[in-house]
């Protein structure tokens, strides 16, 4: 992969009119390169579609579990494959990561601190 000042100054000195099999004499790579980058448009990305998830159906049952009690992966684990969730803890861990460190994050920016006596 080139870096991108490489890729810039191939669109630079092409569009100044320097044909492309000097450009890369210049640039010290092959004219198949600068065609490539030529080619590419970096504005033209695709999307990626996004996929359903196994935890999908299970993910409203686990953010209320987790607003009711701080509950750890492993309890919510087997709660839910009593529900019929069938694969492994990994994708609950990081689900439960991800919820936990919002709710982190808004209590430490609105400063809300919970204090249970």
């Amino acid at each position: 992969m080139i870096p991108q000042e490489t890729r810039l100054m191939i669109r630079h000195f092409v569009s100044q009119g320097e044909p492309k099999s000097q450009v890369a004499r210049r640039l010290r790579i092959s004219r198949q390169t600068v065609y490539n980058h030529l080619r590419f448009d970096p504005e033209k990305k695709k999307e990626r579609k996004k996929r359903a998830s196994k935890l999908d159906p299970y993910r409203g049952y686990i953010r209320t579990r987790l607003e009711e009690f701080d509950l750890p992966s492993t309890v919510l684990l087997r709660e839910i494959r009593e529900k019929g969730y069938g694969e492994s803890i990994t994708i609950i861990r990081e689900y439960v990561r991800g919820v936990k460190d919002t709710e982190c994050l808004l209590i430490m920016t609105y400063g809300i601190f919970l204090i249970s006596i």
